[in-house]
C-alpha cells in the first residue's frame, strides 16, 4: 500500500512538473511525460564500450525524441524568472516575519533569528564610497 501512495504522489508530482515545464519554458507535455515515462541508462552495466555521438537529435535514453527550444527569448526567460524569484523572495520574507512577530525578542535570539543590543560602531564607504 504504501508503495502505491508512493507511486501516485510520484506520478502527480511528474504531471505537475510536465504542466509547469509547458507553462513557463513552452516544452510539450507529452515530450515531458515521455522523458520521465524513460528509465535513467543503468552505466553500471553498460558494456558498450563505443562512444556515442554528443548530439543526435535525441535526448541521452536511447529512443527518446529530443526536447524541442521553447519559444522564448533569453530576455524573456531572464525576465519571467527573475519575476518569479522576486516573488520567492517576498513569500519568504513575509512568512519569516510572520513568526518572528508571534516571538518574544528573547526568544528569537535563542532561536538564532535576531541579534538583540547589536550596534555599529563604525562605518565607512568603500570602492570609492560606491559600497
Amino acid at each position: 500500500a504504501a508503495e502505491a501512495a508512493a507511486g501516485v504522489s510520484s506520478a502527480m508530482a511528474d504531471s505537475t512538473l510536465c504542466e509547469l515545464l509547458f507553462a513557463h519554458l513552452r516544452i510539450s507535455v507529452a515530450s515531458s511525460r515521455d522523458a520521465f515515462r524513460t528509465p535513467p541508462p543503468n552505466t553500471a552495466t553498460n558494456t558498450n564500450k563505443k562512444a556515442m555521438p554528443k548530439h543526435q537529435g535525441t535526448s541521452a535514453a536511447v529512443g527518446v525524441p529530443a526536447v524541442t527550444m521553447a519559444n522564448i527569448s533569453v530576455e524573456e526567460y531572464v525576465e519571467k524568472t527573475r519575476r518569479l524569484l522576486e516573488l520567492e523572495h517576498t513569500a519568504e520574507v513575509e512568512q519569516s516575519e510572520g513568526v518572528l512577530r508571534g516571538m518574544r525578542p528573547e526568544t528569537a535570539q535563542r532561536k538564532g533569528r535576531a541579534l538583540l543590543g547589536l550596534r555599529c560602531v563604525d562605518l565607512r564607504g568603500g570602492l570609492l564610497g560606491k559600497t
